[in-house]
């Protein structure tokens, strides 16, 4: 439910930027993405980025996953994702192709 993805984001922001890890936010990603909530999910790549943790492929996924109908945002991330020196994977490059309609080469 949304009280409960509120929940728990309140408990995310209650720890430590140096007790979260990938996993803690790929799960919060998770459930911002599962209530609606993608504007969110996606900008957890950039409170990462500001606690010293750099994304990886796992949470570039959950992010691609969370705005999958919208192409212009994943063109974005793919992008930030090169940038950066994220490798993508199989499962990645599957999820922006169905994203862009088949269109996309990794």
């Amino acid at each position: 439910t949304k009280q409960a993805v509120d929940e728990a984001y309140d408990l995310f922001r209650e720890m430590p930027p140096g007790e979260r890890n990938h996993r803690t936010f790929v799960a919060m990603m998770g459930a911002f993405s599962a209530v609606g909530r993608l504007e969110d999910a996606v900008g957890l790549l950039d409170v990462c980025k500001e606690g010293g943790l750099r994304p990886n492929q796992f949470m570039y996924s959950s992010a691609i996953s969370a705005c999958r109908r919208d192409s212009v945002q994943v063109k974005k991330l793919v992008e930030n994702m090169e940038k950066e020196g994220v490798k993508q994977n199989d499962v990645i490059a599957e999820q922006v192709r169905k994203a862009l309609g088949g269109h996309y080469k990794a």
